[in-house]
């Protein structure tokens, strides 16, 4: 479809399994990525180490305690992506405060800002 408009290099925002099929973008394509950004992408990181194996039973009763906050500090325990970015060259990572999984609906202008900054300061 880039080929199609003519688009010879674009910012690619790839959020949750997005983020994932972003990535292989990124890798298929460098020549064509001016920019990634990465919005809670899954498959980044192995949590076997700090998360240990759980019996389904325990799974879904942890699942049903919980939370709305209880949900957002586990979320910013685990899925903040801090080993990720130490790993990317130009890595950069940003947090936004009572933000979980879909940052751009939650917390949507502050999304907005921190994406056009970070694609100002690239492009």
């Amino acid at each position: 479809m880039l080929d199609t408009l003519g688009v010879q290099r674009a910012a690619i925002v790839g959020h949750s399994f997005g983020g994932m099929l972003a990535i292989y973008f990124a890798r298929i394509y460098p020549d064509m990525t001016a920019a990634l950004v990465l919005e809670n992408p899954i498959g980044l990181e192995d949590y076997r180490g700090t998360i240990p194996p759980q019996t389904l039973a325990t799974l879904f009763a942890t699942e049903m305690a919980q939370t709305p906050d209880s949900y957002r500090t586990f979320m910013k325990a685990f899925f903040t992506g801090r080993t990720t970015v130490k790993e990317l060259a130009d890595g950069q990572l940003v947090e936004i405060d009572g933000a979980g999984h879909v940052s751009h609906l939650e917390r949507p202008q502050e999304f907005l800002g921190a994406l056009t900054k970070f694609l100002a300061s690239r492009m």
